[in-house]
Formats: C-alpha cells, sequence, structure tokens
C-alpha cells in the first residue's frame, strides 16, 4: 500500500484508506451543515450561515441567499464525498495538490456563485 508523506515530519504517513477517510467525513459535515441552510432553519446570526453585511442586513437577503449557498455547500460535500471514493480505490493520488483542490476548490466555486447570487438579488 502506497504511504502519502506529510508535512508535518518524517514520521509522518497516510494510507489512501485514511486519507479517504478524512474526506468522506469532511464531504458528510459540509453536507450535513447545509440542510438547515437550504430548510431556511437557519435565523440571522453571527455565528452560522452566509454571514455578509448585506446578508446580517435584512431577511429578504439572509434566507435567499442562504438557501443558495446551502445548495452549494451540500453539491461541495457531495463532490468531497464522492472524490473519497476515487482516492480509496486509487482511481485518484493523493498528494497534496490533489486534497487541497478536492477539500478546497468545491467550497470557493459555492462562495463565488453564492456572491454572484446575492448581487442578483437587489
Amino acid at each position: 500500500m502506497e504511504l502519502t508523506h506529510c508535512s508535518y515530519g518524517n514520521n509522518c504517513y497516510y494510507t489512501p484508506m485514511q486519507i479517504s477517510i478524512i474526506l468522506l467525513i469532511t464531504g458528510l459535515i459540509e453536507a450535513l451543515l447545509s440542510l438547515p441552510m437550504i430548510m431556511g432553519k437557519v435565523p440571522r446570526n453571527r455565528l452560522y450561515g452566509f454571514r455578509l453585511k448585506k446578508t446580517l442586513s435584512d431577511d429578504k437577503y439572509w434566507y435567499p441567499a442562504n438557501k443558495r449557498a446551502g445548495i452549494g455547500l451540500l453539491l461541495a460535500g457531495i463532490t468531497t464525498s464522492l472524490l473519497s471514493v476515487l482516492v480509496f480505490y486509487n482511481f485518484l493520488k493523493p498528494n497534496a495538490l490533489t486534497i487541497s483542490l478536492v477539500c478546497i476548490l468545491p467550497v470557493v466555486l459555492m462562495l463565488i456563485d453564492s456572491l454572484n447570487y446575492l448581487k442578483k438579488l437587489e
């Protein structure tokens, strides 16, 4: 089984199985956090949700923007979880670049989409 070196020291290695489990858990957390946002169950607050000055100013921005961000976060979570399967079965080589792209790129795309959607709400 191939080991992937991590940057924390010479004796720190993760197997593809360990990496795929971490990715799967990350994806599931993203998906679970998205559901209350999609369902409109998160009131305006400073801790949880798509929190920007505009969204915090009025419910007419908060709920639609959070629904859109929640859908994006759900898709990011599903993508991350599905990619964990590719790592597990060695279809995707687990290195720092691929792990970063798998975890970060879907969230960045969700943020860009949500910000563009918020601009259209005016």
